[in-house]
């Protein structure tokens, strides 16, 4: 809305409940986002004092029973809906948004009102895809602010003590979604359900449950300091461990979940200890509760994998994606999530099939840092998993919502 349409609001509250449906492509009612991109695209430059500023609510809104509609656009959805439903959620198939629509004006409460001005790209300091060009539009090699030990690309680089932030990545979004489409393969290996029948699939796939893709909703990048310090901690002892040492580390072939990026983001790690990012497959809720606390020890002491007790990584989306669960009920029902990883890997051990002794040799005071080990998929296909054994290796610094692509167009 305008500056003043917000005041308006702010003194009157909402009035959605009469028969009007201009410009509303889902019937009459209270159009809300979650997006702020989204609601953006609706506000209006002010007059006055306000001019060149821009205005959106942010509110609270009760949308109790949901009615779901994929269409485009569909006019006459609130006049099928309101008898038996309270809202609508509208997911047109193909688009990246979504947006809420209260049937009733006593729903939502206008709690704050934003005034804005709308910046470019090039004026906005945290677009951590563009922020450290310089000059010659090269992409400034330091990775971390010097004086905070924190990346510059994250909001609250400069911060001072302790804060825990999640941070749309919105400018990181098509970075990520091209690294899932570059690392999609067609195999799948037993670990691989089937949506219907919960049972893994079958050699030739008949049910065509292998999705064909993923689509990427939503990228959220998590700034916590207690986890990055200790992060960073981890990541010094090994880095002081073999520094001393004049051997080759490097992981043999390149991990791809890295060598499909961006040179900027690969420029990030530090690849003389084996700093990567990898996939880790998770659910909306599971990465809540990561993004809080970190991956905690009882994970590594659990998750009895193919290699022995750790905390398992992946490079490709397409095997990560089969260890992915959506939540069953909830905001983000029906959706899937993963992490996208710090993970630092150090000297790694080999291993060429399943064997749930290698975790032995792995971990402080041992040989190894962690274990890269292949496991065998479809049509001769191998994917390979990457485990380590302390949570001080791990910093998981990027949480994506994304659905699954069937040809089929299967709903959630």
């Amino acid at each position: 809305c305008t500056p003043q349409g917000a005041l308006s609001i702010a003194h009157g509250g909402f009035a959605v409940d009469h028969p009007s449906k201009a410009g509303k492509r889902f019937g009459s009612g209270g159009y809300f986002a979650e997006d702020p991109c989204l609601a953006d695209k609706y506000a209006g430059a002010g007059e006055g004092i306000y001019s060149d500023c821009f205005a959106m609510l942010l509110c609270r809104v009760v949308l109790g029973r949901q009615y779901h509609v994929r269409e485009y656009k569909a006019e006459d959805t609130t006049d099928r809906a309101k008898d038996s439903h309270d809202s609508t959620l509208a997911e047109p198939k193909g688009s990246f948004t979504r947006e809420f629509i209260a049937f009733g004006s006593d729903q939502i409460y206008p709690e704050y009102a934003l005034v804005y001005e709308r910046r470019a790209a090039d004026e906005v300091e945290h677009d951590e895809v563009h922020r450290n060009l310089g000059p010659a539009g090269c992409e400034d090699t330091e990775d971390e602010d010097e004086h905070s030990g924190r990346p510059p690309y994250w909001f609250n680089s400069g911060t001072q003590g302790f804060f825990h932030d999640l941070c749309p990545a919105i400018t990181f979004e098509p970075v990520i979604q091209a690294l899932m489409e570059d690392t999609w393969a067609k195999a799948f290996t037993l670990n691989r359900k089937g949506s219907r029948s919960g049972l893994a699939l079958e050699a030739d796939d008949p049910l065509g449950d292998l999705p064909e893709g993923l689509h990427v909703l939503k990228v959220l990048r998590i700034e916590d300091s207690q986890l990055w310090s200790e992060f960073s901690a981890g990541r010094g002892q090994i880095r002081d461990a073999h520094e001393e040492h004049d051997e080759d580390i490097a992981i043999h072939p390149s991990v791809k979940s890295v060598s499909k990026l961006p040179a900027f983001a690969q420029e990030r790690l530090d690849s003389g200890i084996n700093e990567v990012y990898l996939w880790h497959g998770s659910s909306p809720a599971k990465v809540k509760e990561v993004a809080y606390s970190g991956f905690t020890q009882f994970l590594f002491v659990e998750d009895r994998g193919d290699f022995g007790p750790g905390a398992y990584f992946i490079e490709e989306a397409a095997h990560a994606d089969e260890f992915s669960e959506d939540d069953k009920d909830g905001y983000y029902k029906g959706y899937y999530a993963m992490m996208l990883c710090r993970v630092v890997l150090g000297k790694p051990q080999y291993v060429d099939a399943p064997d749930f002794q290698a975790h032995k040799c792995v971990g402080q005071c041992r040989e190894f840092d962690s274990t890269v080990g292949k496991v065998s998929a479809s049509s001769g296909y191998h994917f390979r998993q990457f485990m380590v054994a302390t949570r001080a290796q791990v910093y998981p610094e990027y949480a994506i919502i994304y659905e699954r692509l069937h040809r089929d167009h299967r709903e959630r």
